[in-house]
C-alpha cells in the first residue's frame, strides 16, 4: 500500500543503484573498446564502436540539453567539416590539383575533397565523436557515477597496457592490432 501511495503522489522514484550502474560501466568501457579494437582505425572496428554508441544513445539518451551555445558551436564545427563537399572551383585551386588534372589526366572529384568517399567516412567518425561528447556532457549523474565511469575507463586502459606489454614480451600480436 505504501508503494501505491508513493506512486500516486507524483514523486519520481529513483531506480535502484544496481540498475543504473550498467550505464556508468558502458560509458567508461566504450572508449576502452575503441582502443582494444586497434584504435578503431579499421572500418569494421569503427563500425562496432559507432554501433555500440548508437545503441547506448537509444537506450540511455542524454537527460538534458547543453544549451544554445554548445549547439551553435557543434553545428559550426559540423558545417566546417562539411565544406569538403563544396565545389572546388569556389576556392583557390592548388598547384597539385591542377597538375593531377592537366599533366597526369587523373580524374578526381569536383569537390574540395578529391576523395569524397574518404571524407564521408571521416565526417561520420567526427559526428560520432560529437555524439559521444554530447552523451557524456549531457548526463544527469552524481559524483559517484562520474567516479565509477573514470575508474572503469582507467582500469580498462591499464588492462590494455598490461596486455600490450605481455604481448610485446611474448613477441606476439593480436590479429587486429
Amino acid at each position: 500500500m505504501g508503494q501505491i501511495a508513493q506512486q500516486s503522489s507524483g514523486k519520481r522514484r529513483t531506480p535502484p543503484e544496481s540498475s543504473a550502474q550498467w550505464k556508468d560501466y558502458a560509458a567508461g568501457l566504450l572508449p576502452v573498446a575503441a582502443c582494444f579494437l586497434g584504435g578503431a582505425t579499421e572500418k569494421w572496428a569503427e563500425g562496432i564502436v559507432v554501433a555500440i554508441l548508437g545503441l547506448l544513445l537509444l537506450v540511455n539518451p542524454p537527460r538534458f540539453s547543453l544549451g544554445a551555445v554548445f549547439h551553435g558551436v557543434a553545428l559550426a564545427l559540423a558545417a566546417c567539416a562539411a565544406t569538403a563537399y563544396l565545389p572546388a572551383r569556389w576556392f583557390f585551386v592548388p598547384a597539385w590539383r591542377t597538375a593531377l588534372l592537366e599533366d597526369f589526366g587523373v580524374k578526381i572529384a569536383s569537390t574540395v575533397s578529391p576523395q569524397p568517399w574518404l571524407t564521408t567516412g571521416c565526417l561520420v567518425s567526427f559526428l560520432a565523436g560529437m555524439g559521444w561528447l554530447y552523451y557524456i556532457a549531457g548526463q544527469d549523474a552524481d559524483q559517484r557515477a562520474f567516479r565509477r565511469q573514470l575508474r572503469t575507463f582507467a582500469s580498462g586502459i591499464i588492462l590494455l597496457a598490461g596486455a600490450a606489454v605481455l604481448l610485446y614480451l611474448a613477441h606476439r600480436t593480436l590479429p587486429f592490432w
